[in-house]
């Protein structure tokens, strides 16, 4: 088993996915991984998903790469799993 992390908004749509609830994250995560592949073209399947900002420059990439693994690693150590 692993343990993700997701924003709250994000388990909010989740939950809200839910054909009954006590159907598992786990299971809402599987179905809608299945009927993405099923589709002939990836569509979000959250509206935040559509909005797409300006691009990245490969320095502001990097930066923001950097931060999101340093990020990780502290949540990491505060989860005491490093």
């Amino acid at each position: 088993m692993t343990t993700i992390a997701v924003d709250p908004d994000v388990k909010k749509a989740l939950s809200d996915l839910k054909l009954v609830p006590e159907e598992s994250y786990n299971s809402v995560i599987k179905r809608l991984v299945d009927e993405t592949k099923a589709k002939d073209k990836y569509k979000p399947i959250f509206p935040e998903e559509e909005k797409q900002g300006p691009k990245l420059t490969d320095a502001e990439f990097k930066a923001w790469l950097k931060k999101g693994i340093e990020e990780d690693k502290d949540l990491l150590i505060a989860l005491g799993r490093e």
